[in-house]
């Protein structure tokens, strides 16, 4: 209960008490980093995957590759049912 408290108190003042020039840093940072997702290179996939082990990607025969979701997106993917 105490660490609770504790994390509750930082939470709140690190995110009330940043400096006003700080605080657009995390949109630019969100911005340019790019989240990974993992693809089936296979001809017949059709989906992108949260994370590697996922159960959609068992049936894939071919290569598992990591790609930036705006990529997977470009190549006709949609998200998997399954992690997303």
């Amino acid at each position: 209960m105490r660490k609770s408290i504790c994390l509750l108190f930082l939470t709140f003042f690190y995110s009330y008490h940043i400096p006003c020039e700080y605080k657009h840093l995390d949109r630019i940072i969100g911005e340019t980093t790019s989240k990974s997702v993992y693809i089936c290179t296979g001809p017949k996939s059709q989906c992108y995957h949260s994370h590697s082990r996922c159960r959609g990607l068992n049936s894939c025969s071919a290569e598992i590759k990591a790609v930036s979701q705006e990529k997977a997106v470009e190549m006709g993917r949609r998200p998997c049912k399954i992690c997303y």
